[in-house]
């Protein structure tokens, strides 16, 4: 079982199903079916969930790649960590009022570190294994 992987999998979806109610939460308040019409917190919300879809998934798989590759634990919990972290400070970037905030651009930097990390590491490990 790829069982680090997994766990990190375990808790950012947990936080993708709160971001998936935040955005039915605010459908029915703004009584929005689709897109966001002129509400500024339905966009934040709906940015939130998306922004979250886009990036995660991908990293997800490279991790578990990584872990179904044996590279190190320290690497994948690494990884993971600064992933979940990234997620949830991004997440509170976007729902604040402060236009722009570094809560936003530190959950970026985290989300872009792993990918970054998981994507170097991986390829590495691809041309040392006889690619």
């Amino acid at each position: 079982m790829i069982v680090i992987t997994s766990f990190y999998i375990g808790c950012l979806s947990l936080l993708y199903l709160g971001l998936s109610v935040n955005v039915i939460r605010n459908r029915w308040k703004f009584r929005t079916s689709l897109g966001t019409g002129s509400e500024a917190q339905l966009e934040k919300s709906v940015r939130m969930h998306g922004n979250f879809s886009e990036y995660v998934p991908l990293i997800m798989l490279m991790m578990a790649l990584l872990e179904f590759n044996k590279a190190s634990d320290t690497i994948i919990h690494g990884c993971g960590a600064t992933l979940l972290l990234g997620r949830l400070i991004h997440a509170y970037g976007i729902s604040i009022k402060k236009v722009p905030n570094s809560y936003r651009t530190i959950g970026m930097i985290m989300t872009f570190t792993c990918m970054l990390g998981a994507s170097i590491h991986l390829i590495t490990m691809a041309l040392e294994n006889g690619f």
